[in-house]
């Protein structure tokens, strides 16, 4: 398992991926983003089996000869902490900016963008729980703040946050993410 997974997964996640069960992090994550690609026009259990038989065609080996329950996949699925995408998002762009970073400078710098937006998750009490949500609402809501390269058109760091969170406060959080000589552009809300 790479180290970016294997430092962001928990003792009680590592306990839950501990009993050889076919799901593990790694083969989660390669699920996940094999779903991303039909954008949600079909359920788990169709996107499932079409990845089992596309494995089986290119001869890729999976710990099952069938697929996984769509219920099993989202039970595991859940077990994964936010941080591990928040690291694969970091590696993915660390990756391209070290193959194609200087191809997408504006006169030798990069140009970055945050901002922070709201966005309705689904209605259930952990969400309302976890996020919070606006009084006038019918749903709980979260802060999701961006990193944006704006000239590469590509996010490079993100941040969910309960409904009322700070967008400067989470823009500290990834601030980390910008090198010496990059430009940042905000909105005034950052400076207020």
């Amino acid at each position: 398992m790479p180290a970016f997974v294997e430092d962001k997964i928990d003792d009680e996640s590592r306990r839950d991926f501990s009993r050889n069960g076919p799901l593990s992090p790694r083969l989660l994550i390669v699920i996940l983003l094999y779903l991303v690609t039909d954008a949600g026009r079909r359920g788990y259990k169709h996107l499932l089996d079409e990845f089992w038989d596309e494995c089986e065609d290119f001869g890729l080996e999976l710990p099952t000869e069938q697929a996984v329950s769509a219920a099993a996949f989202c039970k595991a699925r859940k077990k994964l902490k936010p941080e591990v995408f928040r690291a694969l998002l970091h590696e993915v762009v660390d990756g391209s900016q070290e193959t194609h970073g200087p191809s997408y400078r504006w006169k030798g710098r990069t140009l970055l963008a945050c901002d922070g937006s709201s966005i309705s998750l689904q209605r259930s009490a952990s969400s309302q729980d976890e996020f919070g949500g606006s009084s006038t609402g019918h749903c709980p809501q979260a802060m999701l703040s961006t990193l944006f390269d704006v000239h590469a058109k590509m996010l490079v760091d993100l941040t969910i946050a309960r409904y009322a969170a700070c967008e400067r406060k989470e823009l500290l959080k990834m601030l980390d993410r910008v090198r010496p000589g990059d430009v940042l552009l905000l909105d005034r809300g950052y400076t207020s």
